[in-house]
């Protein structure tokens, strides 16, 4: 049976600790290899400009070989695909398919390419192996400064599925 002094000694010599969860804005800014894991969607959104869009967010899983982050997801800014023709606002969701390999049909009006966008499915990217920028975005939102981490496509690695 111990003794009291066996007890305090136990007591008093034994390590404790707080492991305070990571959170995914804590990761830092830089490139990083990732997986598409999933897939998040706002349909018919208005914008402040009175235009009407989809809003895709891709999800980014930092892989492994990033070991301080590994396994931490992150949400892309957010890619609008714009209903009828938008020049400007349909560039960076054209430059993402295009980055994606994701075909497109091309026709010729009034003297113009245009490019057929097609609404994103999870089928067509979750699973790809992609390079990624991680970077701080802010922005003013209804209660002051807001900040979070957001992620773009880089490049894609392969065509893993």
């Amino acid at each position: 049976m111990p003794t009291i002094d066996d007890i305090l000694d136990s007591a008093l010599n034994s390590q404790s600790y707080y492991e305070e969860e990571s959170k995914d804005n804590d990761i830092e800014e830089g490139s990083y290899k990732a997986k598409i894991v999933d897939l998040s969607k706002r349909d018919a959104v208005n914008t402040k400009n009175g235009k009407c869009c989809d809003i895709y967010k891709p999800v980014y899983e930092i892989d492994n070989e990033h070991p301080e982050f590994g396994g931490f997801r992150v949400k892309d800014r957010g890619l609008f695909r714009f209903y009828g023709s938008n020049q400007t606002g349909n560039l960076y969701y054209k430059r993402f398919l295009d980055k994606m390999k994701i075909p497109l049909n091309k026709t010729r009006q009034k003297n113009k390419t245009v490019f057929e966008l097609p609404p994103m499915t999870k089928e067509l990217i979750v699973g790809k192996e992609v390079m990624i920028a991680v970077f701080k975005q802010e922005w003013m939102g209804d209660s002051g400064k807001v900040s979070n981490v957001a992620a773009s496509l880089t490049r894609i690695m392969g065509d893993h599925q």
